[in-house]
């Protein structure tokens, strides 16, 4: 089982000359398709992984080893990483890389595996600042499929920037079928976006306009003539059984569509 890394900054001096020569190296390392000479001596001085991988007093079986196996890594990731470990540099191209988020991502993991915390941490913050600026819908919907690789190596990190940048851009991403198809494939991104939707309230229904109306009832004992009316005259007043002026028992607000005459 390989060593636990533990942070520590390497410190020392340049030993880039000495970065991917046969000259004095001592063990091989191999990591995916790649395989690279290094020198035992810069690598435990460097790196307290190493150190007690390979290291004199290492109980590792690698330690005795030509040729040490490292799997699991990002071959890019964990080349930059050695050749920070010889030259305090990892970034091979600053002109390729500049907008390779992905790079410096791969590096933070693999710099957080290793030991090289602080190193990794600058990786991070770089990785953060290009995912963040980019401008397309359709760049940054394949940069959240992407990162959600990254979910078990990064369980932060990675989940992390996929919400910013879900919550940043979600509109246009919506419109989007491949954004669409993603998060109906990952229903723990669906629930979160449910979460925060507030829910749409319906405008409040027009209060409808109010007239006057008045209510006549029949001056002759015994007679139920009722009628409401928005005038105060007329002959449309009068009891339809005794043809007299009714007289005015009160009146009240109606709604101007139900403010016709009505006899009751």
């Amino acid at each position: 089982m390989p060593p636990k890394a533990e942070s520590k900054k390497p410190v020392g001096i340049d030993m880039s000359e000495h970065f991917k020569q046969d000259a004095l190296s001592d063990v091989t390392l191999k990591f995916g398709n790649r395989e690279m000479k290094c020198h035992k001596i810069i690598l435990v001085t460097r790196s307290e992984y190493f150190k007690k991988l390979c290291g004199p007093e290492s109980r590792f079986a690698e330690a005795n080893q030509p040729v040490i196996e490292l799997k699991e890594d990002d071959p890019t990731a964990l080349e930059a990483l050695l050749r920070y470990i010889y030259t305090f540099e990892y970034i091979d191209d600053a002109e390729k890389r500049k907008d390779d988020w992905l790079f410096h991502l791969n590096y933070y993991v693999v710099g957080c595996k290793y030991g090289f915390v602080p190193q990794a941490n600058a990786a991070y913050t770089v990785f953060r600042k290009i995912v963040r600026s980019i401008q397309t819908p359709e760049a940054i919907c394949d940069a959240i499929i992407t990162l959600r690789q990254f979910q078990e190596v990064c369980p932060g990190a990675a989940p992390n920037t996929v919400q910013t940048l879900i919550k940043d851009n979600l509109q246009p991403l919506l419109k989007l079928e491949k954004f669409r198809t993603h998060i109906h494939a990952h229903e723990d991104i669906l629930w979160s976006l449910m979460e925060k939707l507030e829910p749409i309230k319906p405008p409040p229904a027009p209060k409808p306009a109010l007239v006057q109306a008045n209510i006549y009832r029949c001056t002759l004992p015994r007679c139920d003539y009722i009628i409401r009316s928005t005038t105060m005259s007329g002959n449309h007043l009068k009891c339809t059984t005794h043809n007299v002026f009714p007289t005015l028992l009160c009146s009240c607000l109606v709604p101007a569509e139900d403010s016709g005459l009505k006899i009751y």
